[in-house]
């Protein structure tokens, strides 16, 4: 007697493989016997008729089939005839798998289990991974060290620069140099900027903004301040022979007293524009120019007062 799937496919149903107990549905076993498992088929005849005997009995449906197999196995091939793959199948089982799936006439699932990628399989992979890998890995590697060779270049002709700067700071014989300066001024610390009593003769400070900057005693002889900043300054008993002080700005602030000038100090087109046709040293300036004129009080060989 066979009972329709209608009636019966979705039942549990035991299934006793060598000792192994497996609960599925008859629906399960039917997948194999469509794929040509006269194994399968037979058990699920058996189970349909199973099922109708018991189903003229007052007790509860129980149906248990049996195959006498290696029981281990069908835990794969229930999982195929359920989701048609396998799933981690470990290598020192995939032969048996094979010959069970064999048995069974399952040819798909025993050319699932024959794809399944070995430990050779994986470890030749990898291998090819690494060696990608590490040809990319050198090709990166080659773009740093070309990378790396430009900042060296470039860090040496920063370097050069600046070795050309200290080694002018050296030969005028200056304490600070142009680049030392700019530093200074670039980090915002030149109101605080302590540089009284220092040499820095012959150094090259054009177009630099000192405002409140103390040159107090300094020695500035041959300096070029030219287009420099100078508001607020204090010059107080410098060194000035010769200092270009051409298109500099000043105020009423900067503070000369004391300072010695030369014939070759050029104020010329300074804010407050003159020229000193002397030398000597000056006692007192006032700046800025009263109706046109500086008033400068001043002591030495070629010096005029007032």
């Amino acid at each position: 007697c066979i009972v329709d799937m209608g009636d019966f496919g979705k039942a549990l149903i035991k299934l006793n493989v060598g000792g192994t107990i497996y609960e599925t549905r008859l629906e399960t076993l039917d997948r194999g016997s469509k794929q040509g498992s006269q194994i399968l088929q037979e058990l699920c005849n058996t189970a349909r008729s199973l099922y109708a005997q018991q189903t003229y009995s007052s007790s509860p449906i129980n149906i248990v089939l049996t195959l006498d197999r290696n029981g281990f196995l069908y835990s794969w091939v229930l999982d195929y005839l359920r989701d048609s793959v396998v799933h981690d199948v470990p290598p020192h089982n995939r032969e048996a798998l094979v010959a069970e799936a064999d048995y069974l006439q399952l040819p798909l699932l025993a050319g699932l289990v024959k794809a399944l990628p070995t430990p050779r399989d994986i470890l030749k992979a990898l291998t090819e991974l690494e060696v990608s890998t590490s040809s990319k890995n050198l090709e990166i590697l080659a773009r740093l060290e070309s990378l790396g060779a430009r900042v060296v270049d470039l860090e040496k002709r920063v370097g050069g620069v600046e070795v050309a700067v200290e080694d002018s700071k050296f030969r005028s014989g200056s304490d600070l140099s142009r680049l030392d300066f700019i530093r200074i001024l670039a980090a915002g610390n030149a109101a605080s900027m302590r540089i009284m009593g220092m040499n820095l003769v012959r150094v090259d400070l054009h177009a630099l903004d000192f405002s409140g900057v103390r040159f107090d005693r300094c020695n500035l002889a041959g300096a070029n301040l030219e287009g420099a900043i100078l508001a607020g300054c204090s010059f107080k008993a410098a060194k000035l022979q010769g200092v270009n002080f051409t298109r500099a700005v000043m105020d009423q602030h900067a503070d000369f007293t004391g300072a010695e000038f030369s014939a070759e100090t050029d104020f010329t087109d300074l804010q407050w524009a003159t020229t000193l046709p002397y030398s000597g040293k000056i006692e007192e300036i006032q700046l800025p120019p009263v109706h046109g004129k500086y008033y400068i009080s001043a002591k030495g060989a070629g010096a005029e007062d007032g």
